[in-house]
């Protein structure tokens, strides 16, 4: 209402102190605030102090922890103050959700850094820090912020980077969307014909392999799952754990459904122990799955029960969205 933003503006912001507003106006695009973060976006060492003078004068701010360490303003003057910055321009917005963006990155929060990425519009950040290091984001709860932004971009920009639709495809695999992977992968095919050949390429071409493969398994189609998982850990670099460890999983699947017990068990043995190593606990629930109902089918029940309880823990309380 009017009358609420007029009160905001003129009885509220205006009255404080040209530093104090210079302050409101920079942190409004952060959802939560802390001292060191809000000291990154207004370049002041004073964060901290600022937050809790915003506190002892009531100015629409409230706390998000016993410890004070966690802020944010309610949302009718968060709204206002966002409107307010968007008037200085969109460079400085962008700005100031790139600083956001390393803060988040640097503190180890890699959803918040990503959401700051993304509203900076820095694809090749956004999709480094969806990349992650050897655990992609969709595969830690994040599939549906990664699609949303993805859904976001332009054609013609996801043509200029082959990388994007091959991330497009596995976050809708991971979000249970398989029947629009591969209108993806084709995509991501055509765009890489006008790309020279190189490691990258390489990479990429292993990847839709391995999308490939698991979208047979979906068929249950235990040969063109062995035969794409083999192309895709033919072209997979060494250190692109994830996706190896995602193929062997498949590749386990493959020789389950042919009935191949002890060549299943092995395979899927592998894929745990790669799992455990890299912390992709997405693909060990499936492995660990897999495993367990072929000791149930070898009357292995024992090994069973120990194979579904770590699944349950795995799964946890309350459950990934995996489950």
């Amino acid at each position: 209402h009017h009358f609420v933003l007029d009160y905001l503006i003129e009885e509220v912001l205006e009255q404080q102190p040209q530093s104090v507003q210079t302050f409101l106006l920079k942190t409004s695009v952060l959802e939560r605030l802390t001292g060191s973060l809000c000291s990154t976006l207004t370049n002041q060492e004073n964060g901290r102090q600022m937050l809790e003078y915003l506190q002892q004068t009531n100015l629409f701010i409230i706390p998000l922890d016993n410890e004070r360490r966690w802020y944010r303003y309610h949302h009718l003057f968060a709204d206002l103050l966002r409107q307010r910055l968007r008037r200085q321009g969109s460079d400085l917005v962008a700005e100031l959700h790139g600083r956001a963006s390393i803060w988040y990155e640097e503190n180890g929060l890699a959803a918040e850094a990503f959401h700051h990425a993304t509203a900076a519009h820095d694809i090749e950040r956004a999709e480094r820090l969806v990349e992650g290091e050897g655990m992609p984001l969709y595969y830690r709860g994040a599939a549906v912020p990664v699609l949303n932004w993805l859904e976001s971009l332009p054609t013609a920009v996801l043509d200029t980077r082959p990388s994007l639709w091959v991330l497009y495809a596995w976050t809708l695999w991971v979000a249970h969307k398989s029947s629009q992977v591969a209108e993806k992968l084709q995509a991501a095919e055509a765009a890489l014909q006008d790309v020279q050949p190189d490691t990258e390429t390489q990479n990429l071409v292993g990847q839709i392999a391995a999308l490939r493969a698991m979208l047979a398994a979906n068929e249950y189609d235990a040969e063109t799952i062995i035969t794409q998982s083999h192309r895709a850990l033919e072209f997979l670099p060494p250190d692109n754990l994830s996706v190896r460890t995602a193929v062997t999983r498949t590749l386990g699947s493959a020789y389950h459904i042919r009935g191949d017990r002890a060549a299943a068990v092995e395979t899927y043995a592998e894929a745990i122990a790669m799992c455990e190593a890299s912390g992709n606990t997405f693909i060990n629930i499936l492995a660990t799955t897999g495993l367990g109902m072929i000791q149930e089918t070898e009357n292995q029940l024992y090994q069973a029960i120990e194979s579904y309880r770590r699944v349950l823990q795995m799964v946890g309380d309350p459950p990934l969205p995996v489950a």
